[in-house]
C-alpha cells in the first residue's frame, strides 16, 4: 500500500490524563495530515514557518470519513476543524511523518514532519520503530 498521507498513534501522551491538551475549536489553515506538528496562528493550525518554534501541536483528527477510504487517504482539509494536540515534555507518539533510527534526535521542518536534528528549539528522540496503523513508522519521545 502507496502512504498518500501521514498517520499517528497517541497512546502515551499528556492529553490521556488532561483535557486541556487538546484544541478542537480551530481550523487547518492550509491542508495537514494527521501526525505532523503544527502551530497555533489566531484561530488556525498550520506547518511551522521555522525550526525555532516552540509551541508545538500534533494533528490527531478522528479519521471519520464516511466513505470507504483508507487511513493512508484521509487528511484535514483546509479551512476545515482540525483536532491537534499540545506536545509536552515526555509525551511520546508514533507517526509515519518521521525518518530516522533508534537513538537518532529529530527537530521538526517546515513541512511539519521529524527530520534529523540540526540545533532545533523542541526536539525529539527517536525511542522506537515499528508499524504506525499499518505503515512503517516511528515512536518518538519529546525530550527538550
Amino acid at each position: 500500500m502507496v502512504l498518500k498521507h501521514d498517520v499517528v498513534e497517541t497512546s502515551k501522551m499528556s492529553m490521556e490524563y488532561d483535557g486541556s491538551l487538546i484544541d478542537t475549536e480551530r481550523n487547518a489553515a492550509t491542508d495537514l495530515d494527521n501526525g505532523r506538528l503544527a502551530v497555533r496562528d489566531g484561530a488556525t493550525y498550520k506547518y511551522p514557518a521555522a525550526k525555532t518554534a516552540t509551541e508545538l501541536f500534533l494533528i490527531t483528527t478522528p479519521e471519520k470519513t464516511y466513505t470507504n477510504v483508507g487511513l493512508n487517504e484521509f487528511y484535514n482539509k483546509e479551512g476545515k476543524k482540525v483536532r491537534a494536540v499540545r506536545v509536552m515534555l515526555g509525551d511520546q507518539f508514533g507517526t509515519t511523518a518521521a525518518t530516522g533510527d533508534v537513538g537518532d534526535i529529530l527537530m521538526v521542518d517546515t513541512q511539519g514532519k521529524l527530520i534529523a536534528n540540526d540545533a532545533g528549539t523542541v526536539e525529539f528522540e527517536v525511542v522506537a520503530k515499528r508499524m504506525v496503523s499499518g505503515y512503517p513508522g516511528l515512536v518518538v519521545e519529546r525530550i527538550k
